[in-house]
């Protein structure tokens, strides 16, 4: 289950290893506590998948968006694919700028698709 890192309690137990540039900030199946919470915080995280608790009729579960919510993300992450696309667009040629560019478009969709 998806969820805003403002709804985070402690207690809950992430889902999937959340790292940010390959800093590990919080393993899977661990509980989390307050000092993972600031840092996911410090770190700008805006979601994380966690396991869904039997009581989690209070969490919004970010998979399932209004058509507004899922359009509004969709604009976000075009408006971010053509600004990528302009900064890399004289680099086409240079195999490491391509990998670079396919790395931080990877990490776009990861963003807003929630993946």
């Amino acid at each position: 289950m998806w969820i805003s890192t403002s709804q985070l309690e402690e207690g809950m137990v992430v889902d999937r290893d959340v790292k940010v540039n390959e800093i590990m900030l919080v393993k899977e199946n661990t509980p989390l506590t307050g000092a993972h919470i600031r840092s996911l915080n410090r770190w700008n995280v805006t979601r994380i998948s966690i396991v869904a608790p039997p009581d989690a009729t209070h969490l919004k579960d970010l998979e399932v968006k209004t058509e507004d919510e899922k359009r509004f993300s969709d604009q976000l992450y075009l408006k971010a694919k053509t600004r990528l696309d302009l900064l890399y667009k004289n680099m086409e040629s240079d195999p490491q700028m391509k990998m670079i560019k396919t790395c931080v478009l990877n990490h776009l969709e990861e963003r807003f698709r929630g993946e």
